[in-house]
C-alpha cells in the first residue's frame, strides 16, 4: 500500500515513516518525493481542520493515501497563543527561531512552571483517494522554559519542557520524543486502522 506523508520536514518524515513501518507493510513517500507538487497553504482554527485540508489536497492530487499532521502550541496565560499561528507566530515567512524569540518576549512577565504552562495539541488525518477519512488527536502537557535549551527537534522544541523528564523536547533523544510526544500519541491511535489497511492490501496481493 502506497502512502504519502504530507510534509517536507525531515524530522516529521522520519518519525511518521518509522511509525508506519512498525504497524504495517507500506511503501512510504513524502512530499520530497514529488518535487513538482506544491501543497497550497492552508489555515484553520483547530489542528484537525488544517490536517484534514492538507491530507485531502495531497491525496486528491497524488492519487494515493495521505497522512497529514498539524500541531498547535497553546499557552493559556497568553489566551491560547500561539495557537493557530504557531507556524508563523512572528509573521509571514518567520523562522522557527523568530517564533521562539517572540514567544519568550511575550512571556517575560511570567515565572515558574504553573504560570508558564503550555501544551501541544495535535491532529493526524489519514485520507484516501476515494474520500475515506480517519482522524486522531494527541496532547502533550508541559511548560515554556525561560531560554532555549537543547539542539534537537524543531519548532518550539527548545522551549517546551516535557513534564516528568525535566528536559525540553530538544534535549530528549529523537527516539524518546517519538514515543512520548503529542504526535506519537495521535499516530498511535491510528495503529489499528493502519494495520487493518495493510492486511487488506496484502490479502489482495495473494
Amino acid at each position: 500500500m502506497d502512502i504519502v506523508i504530507v510534509s517536507t520536514n525531515g524530522y516529521k518524515i522520519r518519525a511518521t515513516k518509522a511509525f508506519l513501518k512498525s504497524v504495517g507493510d507500506f511503501d512510504v513517500f513524502s512530499l520530497l518525493d514529488f518535487p513538482s507538487y506544491r501543497l497550497e497553504p492552508v489555515k484553520g482554527d483547530i489542528p484537525e481542520e488544517v490536517a484534514f485540508k492538507k491530507a485531502q489536497q495531497a491525496s486528491s492530487t497524488l492519487r494515493m493515501w495521505a497522512i497529514a499532521e498539524t500541531s498547535f502550541l497553546i499557552v493559556p496565560a497568553l489566551d491560547g497563543l500561539p495557537g493557530k499561528n504557531s507556524s508563523d507566530f512572528a509573521g509571514p515567512n518567520s523562522s522557527d527561531k523568530d517564533n521562539r524569540q517572540k514567544l519568550l518576549r511575550q512571556m517575560t512577565h511570567l515565572s515558574g512552571p504553573v504560570a508558564r504552562s503550555a501544551y501541544f495539541e495535535c491532529s493526524v488525518v489519514l485520507y484516501s483517494p476515494t474520500g475515506e477519512v480517519h482522524k486522531a488527536q494527541g496532547c502533550c502537557e508541559g511548560y515554556i522554559a525561560d531560554a532555549e535549551r537543547g539542539s534537537g527537534g524543531f519548532g518550539y522544541d527548545p522551549l517546551f519542557f516535557k513534564y516528568d523528564y525535566n528536559l525540553t523536547f530538544a534535549e530528549l533523544t529523537e527516539d524518546l520524543k517519538n514515543r512520548v510526544s503529542h504526535r506519537a500519541k495521535a499516530l498511535k491511535k491510528l495503529s489499528e486502522v493502519l494495520s487493518t489497511l495493510s492486511q487488506e492490501t496484502l490479502t489482495l496481493r495473494e
